[in-house]
């Protein structure tokens, strides 16, 4: 009896079990074509189950290769995010950090045009003073019975305008100073700032040009320090 030629001729199942079993205990009470048929099926069997556990072993290497797949997309999904988050925070920390900047220029460019105005204001009643200190002086001379009285006058005037006319262009020095300061003209403010010093050596006056000069000069260095 063939039956190479025809799987689906071969044992499966319960007959195969028991031919099996036939065959190993009464194998004389088999013909030989019997006994062909028997091993045939279980080769058979044997084949189908190899054929079996490679296709299980196939599937579960798809699937461990799928799950190593969404576990690497779900790491760079990971990672992805917190790159987001972390540029979130630096433009956070930048958008801040523009806001402190742009508040304290508006700051130091109200304190500058404060300082001109006074500077300027300063001039004025200082050219006025001098102005009176020489009407007063023409006045002394021409009033030769109240001259002596009326010179200690005018030299008292004078001055007192010049102290003022010093004071003035000292805070005029200062607020120009102020300006190239927020020009980035840091060598010339520097000079201007002394020189604005140099204009009324009074302690009070040469201590507020100073604190103010250096305060900004040290905020500055602080700003690159830290950047």
């Amino acid at each position: 009896m063939e039956t190479n030629q025809d799987e689906g001729a071969l044992l499966r199942g319960a007959p195969l079990a028991i031919a099996k079993e036939k065959l190993a205990e009464r194998p004389n009470d088999l013909a030989p074509t019997e006994q062909d048929f028997i091993q045939a099926s279980l080769d058979l069997q044997e084949k189908e189950a190899t054929e079996r556990e490679a296709q299980r072993q196939r599937e579960l290497e798809q699937q461990r290769a799928l799950a190593e797949a969404q576990r690497q997309r779900a790491e760079e999904q990971a990672q992805a995010a917190d790159r987001l988050r972390q540029r979130a925070v630096w433009l956070a920390v930048a958008g801040a950090v523009a806001i402190v900047l742009t508040v304290l220029a508006v700051i130091f460019g109200v304190q500058s045009s404060n300082n001109a105005h006074r500077a300027n204001a300063e001039s004025t009643r200082a050219i006025a003073n001098a102005a009176t200190a020489q009407a007063e002086r023409v006045t002394a001379q021409a009033a030769s019975t109240t001259a002596i009285e009326a010179q200690e006058t005018a030299q008292a005037n004078e001055a007192k305008a010049e102290q003022q006319a010093n004071i003035a262009r000292s805070r005029q020095l200062a607020a120009q100073a102020d300006r190239e300061f927020d020009n980035f003209n840091y060598e010339l403010s520097l000079l201007l700032a002394i020189e604005s010093g140099r204009a009324d050596r009074r302690r009070r006056q040469i201590y507020w040009i100073h604190s103010q000069s250096c305060a900004k000069l040290l905020f500055v260095l602080d700003e690159f320090a830290s950047s």
